[in-house]
């Protein structure tokens, strides 16, 4: 015996109404497994930023109006800080505005603004291209670096002599230092080269980039690498336990980049100290460094000097005592005390001691 046509038709109803309930539990299925899925990418990228080295920089304000300190901090200490909007996606900006005191100041207003192309810390893109086998058509002497390389006696796993694009855009042959034995090695070959053939030494001409992240220099006294006037680049190394009477460098005449100096001890007698240079000459180039947790005392040995400017007490900061080059996107956090500094003496700076580049103002 057949259906009727309203049976059929209820039949048919009733089976759309479970194809469409089955269709809406798949949906439902579906945004549940896109909300855990988001709740993943979101765990992880919190992770990742966590795991980041961010800094704060002291331009940025607290809602009191207060400067806030210059310091290593995770996403949670930004968060606790008021420095993030609420759902943790985004880093707030910061809004200026005049004031009038006998000359036109700015000053931040404590009020924030989500403008995202005001930079809240140092830029650490590095953008290296990765390193590939030495480019004869890339600067560089290969020759004189596979030289250095070889009297070494390490294996490629130490050292190597390699090509790469830096964050400039450059091609760059350099020798890769790629593990802690290969910096001993790298950096005892640059002193013991400058005290032997002082600033003519063709060890402190060459490239140098590092490939990997971190290097423990507990067992030198740092008087600083003298003369050098190639390329140093960190590659976002963190050099830690630097300690001595002077910085990583003495002098620099050529580039250091994207190095990180973090908990250095620098105490002498001489009167041109910086975490990353004592002097950077005309030419000479510091960018994309940072030093942080540095300690810096100076125990100044009273000399008469007389007022104003001399050369032969140039200067202490935390970057450079005496600059006569350039610096930038690079920052300092830490201590200097010098006991003895008086009257005569005259260049002390968080950043830089004595600037003498012209292009500056002296």
């Amino acid at each position: 015996m057949g259906l009727s046509a309203s049976q059929a038709r209820l039949l048919y109803l009733t089976a759309q109404l479970n194809n469409l309930s089955l269709k809406g539990q798949n949906v439902s299925d579906a945004k549940t497994r896109l909300a855990m899925d988001t709740q993943a990418i979101q765990d992880k990228y919190i992770k990742a930023l966590n795991d980041s080295r961010l800094y704060l920089n002291t331009n940025i304000f607290a809602t009191d109006g207060s400067v806030m300190k210059s310091e290593f901090i995770t996403l949670e200490n930004l968060k606790a800080s008021g420095l993030m909007v609420s759902d943790g996606s985004k880093i707030l900006g910061y809004t200026w505005k005049e004031i009038e005191t006998g000359r036109t100041e700015l000053m931040a207003t404590g009020e924030y603004e989500d403008d995202l192309t005001k930079p809240i810390y140092p830029m650490k893109d590095v953008e290296v291209s990765g390193f590939q086998a030495a480019d004869p058509n890339a600067a560089g002497d290969i020759n004189e670096m596979q030289r250095i390389v070889a009297q070494t006696g390490l294996s490629t796993d130490d050292l190597e002599v390699q090509s790469y694009v830096n964050g400039n855009g450059e091609n760059i042959n350099a020798v890769v230092i790629k593990s802690q034995a290969g910096f001993d090695a790298v950096y005892e070959t640059l002193q013991n080269d400058a005290v032997n053939q002082g600033s003519s030494a063709s060890s402190l001409k060459q490239n140098y980039a590092f490939d990997i992240d971190t290097i423990d220099f507990s067992k030198y006294v740092s008087t600083g690498i003298p003369f050098f006037q190639g390329i140093f680049d960190g590659n976002g190394v963190t050099i830690k336990n630097l300690s001595g009477q002077q910085g990583l460098f003495r002098d620099v005449y050529g580039t250091v980049r994207n190095v990180n100096i973090e908990g250095a001890n620098i105490e002498a007698e001489t009167d041109a100290l910086g975490g990353i240079a004592g002097y950077l000459g005309e030419g000479g180039v510091i960018e994309n460094c940072n030093v942080t947790g540095l300690n810096i005392v100076c125990n100044l040995k009273n000399q008469d000097y007389e007022e104003g400017y001399d050369s032969e007490r140039a200067g202490i900061g935390g970057i450079v005592g005496y600059n006569n080059g350039t610096i930038r996107n690079t920052l300092v956090q830490g201590s200097i005390s010098i006991p003895n500094a008086d009257d005569s003496f005259g260049y002390i700076g968080g950043f830089i001691g004595a600037n003498v580049n012209a292009a500056y103002g002296n």
